[in-house]
């Protein structure tokens, strides 16, 4: 039986992961008592299935077309902002007394943190920051492959809202773990204009 290394290679790491049984020392001894079990028909099926199967995902990564415009169209509500690959759903809420600023990023930013993040508008003559309520949090998977729904509560003072009312925003930059995303205000095209 003729076969090249890669192909070998790739067949004894096979035959590690189904067999711990075949405990030679000899490499040529484990190939060939590996290989007794299978005809040449059947190592090519199983040569051929890893590689299209590995094409297949190769494929399927590529093949991700979730837009913004794709997003905001499957969710009803106005977004907060928009970035390159992620849209900011965002409002105002008061429990107890306290004020958080929550916000629901839809796309491509899959994080697990244990850290926290931090949230900076920026404006004409206006900077606020605020930081996450709680240190861990992680996105969720969506039915849709490559998005994902991280949901993120800021605390913030009843003064600052009313800063925040009032300015206008230029953009907004979330950190959080290895990311930093810049959301600009989102403008719906209207179609009566």
């Amino acid at each position: 039986m003729r076969i090249n290394r890669f192909a070998l290679c790739f067949l004894l790491f096979k035959a590690a992961k189904i067999g711990n049984d075949l405990r030679f020392t000899n490499l040529d001894q484990r190939f060939e008592n590996y290989f007794n079990k299978f005809s040449f028909a059947e190592i090519k099926i199983l040569w051929d299935s890893h590689f299209l199967n590995a094409q297949k995902k190769t494929e399927a990564i590529t093949q991700i077309n979730d837009t913004i415009e794709t997003i905001i169209e499957a969710i009803d509500n106005k977004p907060y902002g928009v970035s390159e690959n992620n849209v900011l759903y965002a409002g105002l809420n008061e429990l107890g007394g306290y004020h958080f600023f929550q916000t629901v990023i839809v796309g491509a930013i899959k994080v697990k943190v244990k850290n926290g993040a931090k949230l900076l508008f920026l404006g004409d003559n206006f900077e606020l920051r605020l930081d996450s309520d709680s240190m861990e949090f992680e996105s969720d998977f969506t039915d849709i492959k490559g998005r994902h729904i991280t949901k993120i509560d800021f605390q913030i003072e009843e003064f600052d809202i009313k800063k925040l009312q009032d300015n206008k925003l230029t953009h907004i930059l979330l950190s959080v773990k290895n990311h930093e995303i810049k959301f600009g205000k989102y403008e719906a095209f209207d179609e009566e204009e």
